[in-house]
């Protein structure tokens, strides 16, 4: 199993979540907020991956702009609430599931499936 593969498997856990809460209705809806429980760990197994392929000297500022992209994650409300106003909570859903997506293929193309230390 390569390196990246947790990264792969939580993002594409919290996109069944989305995608559960967005397709079914009664009882099995929650359901999702297991899905999602376990998918949410994505930024965890993110997090690990920088710091395992940063050489010790460069760990503490590679995890402080790591950190920063929960700022953007911050906003990330406002945004879907803008989407849901304009186009309806479904596309609300529909957005995260892309903006996820991306991540994957993002971390798919872009990682080495064996990451080391740079420079190392």
């Amino acid at each position: 199993m390569h390196a990246i593969a947790s990264l792969l498997g939580a993002t594409s856990i919290c996109i069944a979540g989305i995608a559960w809460a967005l397709l079914v209705q009664g009882k099995l809806y929650l359901l999702g907020f297991g899905l999602l429980g376990g998918g949410e760990l994505f930024y965890v197994y993110y997090l690990n991956c920088i710091v395992s392929c940063s050489k010790p000297e460069r760990m503490r500022e590679n995890t402080a702009y790591t950190n920063l992209i929960t700022v953007t994650i911050g906003m990330m409300p406002i945004v879907f609430g803008l989407v849901s106003d304009r186009y309806g909570l479904r596309a609300s859903f529909i957005t995260a599931i892309g903006i996820l997506i991306l991540a994957l293929i993002l971390v798919q193309s872009g990682l080495p499936r064996q990451p080391t230390i740079s420079g190392a």
